[in-house]
């Protein structure tokens, strides 16, 4: 990370992680290339998670599947992590904190803040304003009335206790990082000082006593020997301090040494990245005058352009005036010919009105004509009609002692089909009694079976769920048992045939009674074994999506079980 801070052109800083490892660390920033232009780089170090940095690569094309500009990293300790985008998220967390994500709905949105440390310690923000954090430093910081509710940075140390750094959303900074004293350096002069004021300060004050008459003479004698034997030691000490910091000053020298060598060699290294910056410079000022003549070029082709355009726009105009002058006359001769024509149309309807007058005298009397030949023919109709009917009484009636026989014969085969039928419902009632005594019976031995299967059943997912990550296969699946899942619903039956479970909610609230804790609390504490994410770790590579597959149709069951409650 340090290389590419010296080495790349960082114009700004995206996100910034760092874990409690060597080389895990996650960095994305905008990097300004040659041609002046910005693009947006990610790197990170090589003991991140694995499971992080294949949720950030395409696994067919190895390349960066995120957007960059908006992607935000959080490192912790023991491999833990927290990915997020706009589209997505990942993270790998302690179970109590992964706990409580799920619970305020950061399962479909991502936290507003997140935060580990050293430890154990965590903060984490939801944009619906709840939040919650384990540190011992986060509680002695003085906020000064602020709100956790309104944190817009923190962050701890991920190898140290006890460090943090809050930023609030109008700036105010708060944190725990513990400053050195302040020391003062103390020379040899000043050593061989004290020695000097501590040897007075014993003289005057034996001097001070005998004229006094408080002590003798021989116990001011007493008390000047203890004075030089404390400033002979003190002496000592002072002698061995010299050499100590003639010592010091020997390495410092050393030191300052290697430090000028360092320099020069950094100077020097300085010297050629300005001479390459320079020939850099150089090429994009050449780069830019291309570019300036090119853009004079585009610009003098543009104008000519524009002036052809507006040529062909003003002939364009003149040839619409001319073809609106032609369309009026068109439209005036159209006038003409339909008022010319409506006229004809006038004088062609009362030369029509007056033949159809003539017409109808001549047809008035030739309905008078056709009047009386039709009383004629309806005199001889009605005496042709009476003949009929007593022709076709005489039919009705030999008709009616046919269909009276043909009835009876049908009648016949009727109750002789009849008693087939009740045969035949009777054998098929017979039938569907059986099949429900089966079934009574099974459904029966199934309720008798049921703490049974439970405990079977529990005992498979305790295997499943407790297997080493990565080493669970498909035969292992803990599968409901076959004899509870008799649910016939049309919906059911759907999903048991569409889905790999093959069972359903009804199904599932049979087998989880036989438990005798079935309530809400029950079911959102054995839901959580059942997360997709927690539930792949444990799958085999191999069998893994079909494995998630079925723990997601197992955690949607425990969804609307609690849903129905």
């Amino acid at each position: 990370m340090e290389t590419i801070l010296t080495t790349h052109h960082v114009t700004r800083v995206l996100c910034c992680a760092f874990g409690p490892t060597t080389n895990n660390w996650f960095f994305s920033y905008k990097e300004r290339a040659l041609g002046g232009a910005e693009k947006v780089m990610v790197r990170w170090g090589s003991t991140c998670p694995p499971s992080l940095i294949s949720w950030l690569l395409d696994p067919a094309t190895k390349k960066l599947r995120r957007d960059p500009s908006r992607l935000r990293v959080v490192l912790g300790p023991t491999g833990s992590f927290a990915a997020w985008e706009p589209r997505a998220y990942r993270w790998a967390l302690p179970e109590s904190l992964q706990t409580w994500l799920t619970a305020h709905g950061c399962q479909h949105d991502a936290p507003r803040a997140l935060a580990l440390g050293h430890g154990g310690e965590y903060f984490v923000l939801a944009k619906n304003g709840a939040y919650s954090f384990r540190s011992t430093s986060l509680k002695s910081i003085q906020v000064a009335g602020h709100s956790w509710k309104s944190v817009q940075y923190i962050t701890f140390s991920s190898t140290l206790p006890k460090r943090c750094i809050v930023v609030f959303d109008d700036t105010y900074t708060a944190g725990t990082i513990p400053t050195s004293a302040n020391t003062k350096d103390t020379t040899v002069e000043d050593e061989q000082e004290e020695i000097d004021d501590f040897r007075r300060v014993i003289d005057s004050y034996a001097e001070d006593h005998i004229q006094r008459g408080y002590i003798p003479q021989r116990h001011n004698q007493d008390a000047q020997r203890a004075a030089n034997i404390m400033a002979t030691k003190l002496k000592e000490e002072a002698a061995k301090k010299r050499e100590e910091v003639a010592r010091q000053k020997e390495v410092a020298a050393a030191h300052a040494a290697k430090v000028h060598a360092e320099t020069i060699a950094r100077q020097a290294q300085v010297r050629k990245q300005a001479e390459e910056q320079a020939q850099r410079n150089a090429a994009a000022a050449k780069h830019a005058s291309e570019t300036a003549r090119q853009k004079h070029n585009a610009e003098v082709a543009e104008a000519r352009a524009k002036k052809a355009k507006a040529q062909e726009t003003a002939a364009q105009k003149a040839q619409a005036r001319e073809a609106a002058a032609a369309r009026a006359e068109r439209n005036r001769q159209i006038r003409e010919r339909k008022a010319k024509k409506a006229q004809m149309a006038e004088e062609a309807r009362i030369a029509k009105e007056r033949a159809a007058q003539e017409r109808a005298k001549k047809d008035k009397l030739a309905e008078e004509k056709v009047a009386q030949e039709k009383a004629r023919q309806a005199k001889q109709a009605q005496a042709e009609q009476e003949k009929a009917r007593n022709a076709k009484a005489a039919a009705e009636e030999r008709a009616a002692r046919e269909r009276q026989r043909h009835a009876e014969e049908r009648a016949a085969r009727e109750r002789q089909r009849a008693a087939e039928a009740a045969e035949q419902r009777a054998a098929q009632d017979r039938a569907r009694q059986a099949r429900e005594a089966r079934a009574r019976w099974e459904a029966a031995e199934a309720e008798r079976r049921r703490p049974e299967l439970y405990r079977s059943w529990v005992a498979a997912r305790t295997r499943a769920l407790n297997c080493s990550p990565g080493t669970l296969r498909r035969p292992d699946f803990p599968q409901p048992p076959a004899q509870i899942c008799t649910c016939q619903l049309p919906g059911c039956v759907q999903r048991k045939t569409d889905k790999g479970l093959r069972a359903c909610r009804h199904d599932m609230e049979k087998l989880l009674r036989a438990s005798g804790e079935y309530n809400v609390g029950w079911l959102r504490k054995e839901r959580l074994a059942w997360h997709p994410d927690r539930f792949a770790r444990r799958c085999d590579l191999g069998s893994r999506e079909v494995l998630v597959g079925m723990a997601t149709e197992m955690f949607e069951i425990y969804d609307e079980l609690i849903d129905d409650m």
